[in-house]
């Protein structure tokens, strides 16, 4: 909190930080036992730290300690600090108030999405896990909203697209569902913050989009909404932002919602349908925005399949940001132990200066290859170029961009075998 705001006083006296303040002892020490009075005081001692809490905790305070942080200088690295570095005690007297006061902002925040009760879910704690008792909770209240079968769409590596990893779908076959990121649907869905609806005499004219949703026994078709998790999850993500650096966009898509529609629906558009459920169930699809479409790792080099699956997926979300930059860096000297353990380290000084924003790819042993924005390569270049002085201009660096290649077969040949 900022010093201009320290000797803010209330009826008690100053209060400056908590516990300050007259507190008396109770007036029975003596005659009691020692024991019972240690007690006796203890109780008390609560009772008006409680007291001076909700006269000093005021909604006028509030609005105080607002406009004083929103005049403060603006430091976008405030809070994010190393949490392995050691504080003194004073240090940590002002993260814990910084830690404070955020979190009461937050409670304090009468624009907050608050329809998310977790106490709700111990109806379905009988589920397995927590995965599934969300799933569940959200089938009960999707039915609620009159939007009962839907679907939750995960990358899978080995199909090569977004497919059901949750559903409850009773018209469509999900086995049968498979969005392509080369698909004009996935670029749709990827364009749009208030999701799409594909109507059935789409659906009818578009022969491989037909085959994909075609219903079961016949039954006619039915229009079917998409929209991305990150989109549908935004405003939790902005409530829950701790600095404006937090504020990206992924570099990798997130999961997807699909919602099989009835042939008249009570919702006008695709836009009233997202604000139906962003009220309804942000957090929940928050917390369900899992990591299959974030994280993914091989534990061995060998498996040449799974590794050309993984670049065409990297490099075909590459091409669709034409705002997007590529650096590939490569040790000159012959594969050896040190260069192995300096590579590591560059990878982890870069995990920690990028954020989610961009891609670190290490295939090769001796090569690096980063995905990120066109703005950031200067600061990564000075990365790199700072190692390369210390060993003597030892790495090469090339770079690319989705304006220079044709698909991701041509960054594969290109920039990984030709290289």
């Amino acid at each position: 909190m900022s010093d201009n705001i320290k000797d803010i006083t209330c009826d008690d006296g100053p209060v400056g930080e908590e516990g300050s303040g007259p507190i008396t002892a109770p007036e029975q020490v003596e005659k009691n036992g020692t024991g019972d009075a240690a007690q006796s005081f203890e109780e008390e001692t609560r009772q008006q730290l409680n007291i001076l809490r909700e006269k000093t905790f005021t909604p006028e305070l509030r609005r105080l300690v607002d406009r004083v942080r929103d005049n403060e200088p603006a430091d976008d690295d405030e809070y994010i600090e190393d949490a392995d570095a050691s504080l003194s005690d004073e240090e940590l007297q002002v993260r814990l108030g910084r830690l404070y006061y955020q979190a009461s902002n937050i409670l304090d925040d009468r624009g907050i999405n608050i329809s998310f009760n977790p106490f709700d879910l111990k109806e379905t704690l009988a589920a397995p896990n927590i995965r599934s008792a969300l799933v569940e909770h959200i089938i009960t209240q999707m039915a609620g909203l009159s939007l009962p079968s839907f679907a939750l769409l995960s990358y899978s590596m080995d199909k090569k697209g977004f497919v059901p990893a949750e559903h409850n779908l009773s018209l469509y076959l999900a086995d049968n569902i498979i969005v392509s990121l080369r698909d004009t649907l996935f670029k749709r869905i990827l364009a749009s913050s208030d999701g799409i609806i594909i109507d059935p005499a789409e659906l009818g004219q578009d022969p491989c989009l037909s085959k994909i949703f075609s219903p079961k026994d016949g039954t006619a078709v039915r229009p079917i909404y998409f929209i991305q998790l990150s989109a549908l999850v935004s405003e939790v993500t902005g409530e829950l932002l701790i600095s404006s650096k937090m504020h990206l966009s992924p570099f990798l898509p997130s999961s997807m919602l699909m919602i099989e529609l009835p042939a008249r629906s009570e919702y006008r558009d695709a836009g009233a349908i997202t604000a139906a459920v962003r009220q309804k169930l942000s957090i929940p699809y928050f917390l369900l925005n899992d990591n299959l479409s974030l994280i993914f790792h091989s534990g061995t080099y060998d498996d040449l399949s799974y590794t050309y699956r993984v670049l065409d997926y990297l490099f075909t979300i590459f091409l669709l940001q034409r705002d997007r930059a590529g650096l590939s860096i490569q040790s000159k000297t012959a594969e050896n132990s040190n260069m192995s353990f300096l590579i590591k380290y560059i990878i982890s000084k870069l995990s920690h200066d990028l954020y989610s924003d961009s891609v670190i790819v290490h295939i090769l042993r001796n090569r690096l290859l980063i995905l990120t924005r066109d703005d950031c390569m200067v600061a990564i270049k000075e990365i790199i170029n700072g190692y390369n002085d210390l060993i003597k201009g030892q790495f090469s660096i090339l770079e690319f961009y989705p304006a220079d290649f044709q698909d991701s077969l041509d960054i594969i040949q290109r920039i990984i075998i030709d290289n």
